[in-house]
Formats: C-alpha cells, sequence, structure tokens
C-alpha cells in the first residue's frame, strides 16, 4: 500500500510531528541558502579585516559587501527555484485527504500522499496533483498490514483479508504440504497478496500413520478438515494418537525435510492436536530439522 518516508528513502523519526514532504525541503533549501548567505558575508569580513582593517566603514568595504550580498541573493533564489519545482510536480497518483497513519514512525495525520514510479515521493498537507487521483477523505491511508498466521489461503478468505488492509498474509502456524505444488498454485491464480507457508507437520505424520488416506495435491487449512475426517474413519486418527518409532520417526523428517527444500519457511508443529502421538523426542528432531535451513 503505501510506506512513510524521510529524506533519503528513510522513515521520518518516530515524534517528529509532521510528515516528510516536498515543502519541507523548500524550508531546507532556504535554509541552506541563508547559511551561505552568512558564511560568505562573514569570509568576506574576515578578509577585509585581515588585509585592510582600517578600512571597515570605507566605499571599497561596502561596495565588497555589496558583491557577496548579490552573489548571497543569486544562491538563495537558485535554491528556492529547484526547491518550488520539485513541489509543483505532477506524480503518477495522488492520494488526497486521508488520514495517513504509519505505525513505524507514529505519524497520524491528514495528508496528501504522491506516488511517483512505484515508491512514495511525498507526503505533505500542501496540495498536490497526479496522473490518478484518489480521494481519500474519510479512510485510512497505511503501509500495508502483515499476518503472520493467516489461514486466509482460500479464494475467499484472502479478498477478506485485503478489505482488512493486509497485503501479505502468511500461514505460519499451520501450513501446508507439497510445498512447490502450493506455491504454483498460487502463482498461476495470480494471488493478490505476497504469501508464504510452512510444512505442516499433521500432514507429514498423516502420510506416516494413515496411509489409508487418499491426498490428492497440497493439504493446507480448506483441505485439511476433509482429511482429518477420513483418517478418522477407522476409529484411529494416527497422526493424532500413534507414537512414531525410528523408522516413521525418519520418514516423518524425510517429508519435512523435502517441504523446506521447496521453500516452506518453517514447520508448523500443532503439537496440541499431537499431544497423545507426539513424543518430546520427535519435537526435538522436528526443531533441529527446522534448524537447518
Amino acid at each position: 500500500m503505501v510506506d512513510a518516508v524521510g529524506p533519503g528513502g528513510r522513515p521520518n523519526p518516530a515524534g517528529s510531528g509532521a510528515p516528510t514532504s516536498l515543502g519541507n525541503c523548500i524550508i531546507c533549501h532556504y535554509l541552506v541558502a541563508i547559511d551561505s548567505l552568512r558564511i560568505i558575508i562573514a569570509v568576506f569580513h574576515q578578509s577585509v579585516d585581515m588585509h585592510a582593517p582600517g578600512l571597515v566603514e570605507s566605499k571599497q568595504y561596502n561596495r565588497g559587501k555589496g558583491f557577496a550580498m548579490k552573489n548571497a541573493t543569486r544562491i538563495l533564489l537558485a535554491c528556492m527555484g529547484l526547491a518550488l519545482g520539485a513541489s509543483a510536480q505532477e506524480y503518477d497518483l495522488a492520494i488526497l485527504n486521508g488520514r495517513v497513519m504509519d505505525p513505524e514512525t507514529m505519524y497520524d495525520g491528514i495528508a496528501n500522499v504522491g506516488v511517483k514510479d512505484g515508491k512514495i515521493a511525498a507526503i505533505t498537507r500542501e496540495k498536490i496533483t497526479g496522473k490518478e487521483t484518489i480521494d481519500a477523505k474519510g479512510l485510512v491511508v497505511a503501509p500495508g498490514f502483515i499476518d503472520t498466521h493467516s489461514h486466509a489461503v482460500d479464494p475467499f478468505g484472502v479478498r477478506m483479508a485485503l478489505r482488512d488492509g493486509v497485503t501479505t498474509a502468511m500461514d505460519l502456524e499451520q501450513g501446508a504440504t507439497s510445498i512447490a505444488e502450493w506455491y504454483e498454485r498460487k502463482a498461476e491464480a495470480g494471488w493478490p497478496v505476497n504469501y508464504g507457508t510452512v510444512y505442516v507437520m499433521i500432514g507429514a505424520r498423516m502420510m506416516v500413520h494413515d496411509p489409508e488416506v487418499e491426498i490428492n495435491g497440497p493439504i493446507d487449512v480448506p483441505t485439511i478438515f476433509t482429511y482429518i475426517n477420513e483418517a478418522a474413519k477407522d476409529g484411529t486418527p494416527g497422526w493424532s494418537i500413534t507414537r512414531s518409532n525410528i523408522e516413521q520417526m525418519n520418514r516423518v523428517m524425510q517429508l519435512m525435510d523435502g517441504g523446506l527444500r521447496e521453500g516452506a519457511l518453517g514447520i508448523g508443529v500443532g503439537a496440541a492436536y499431537m499431544a497423545r502421538g507426539m513424543t518430546s523426542y520427535e519435537q526435538f528432531e522436528t526443531q533441529r530439522t527446522a534448524a537447518r535451513y
């Protein structure tokens, strides 16, 4: 969505009380010009005093002082001209009159946001224009929210997440199996938010302890309950209550290791759902498997 940035692309310091804007840059240029004026005059005073200390009130001194003032004025006008030109530029997108909120800098106020070449170029209370304009009056303009415990991995859920302002939704609690295929499906669908997932340990244990369950495609939140019901039909949900022997544990670790190699961001354990079946040793080996990445 948007990001509040300061000079050089850096965020405004927290508690600054005002957003970064090109209007602020005008003030900066003006101050630089004034400082240059003071420096020029100070240097001139020093040179006159050093070389002709008796001419402080002379015509030569006054002519030199006038020369310095003219040069400093030229610098001042040039700097102000550059700054005014920058503030008058048209942006690709102008988001106007919104309540701009940036959790990083704690900025919260009504302002206009200018976007240029896909980046935030200005956050200002001054009037701005854009090739495209959005009137955000009564709305909040904020950076996209990052949800690291999101199960909105189906088309309906992800659109609800977008309406909450979420632009990055990652399932780092449960996760999925068949990671490469899971990512490929999201890419083919043109998923509207940034996404990521961990490997779901429940799925790995189900493949090992419930071999009668026919699994087609990735297991994730929208599909896992169908498979859980299938695993329980024989009266023994092995993924939940069966303790792994060494051979079974190694197979579980191999499945999860493969998922990590395919791009899983970690392993979703869900220990409470497997309290009877998962030993502390299996938990430790799971952590050690994830730690390799």
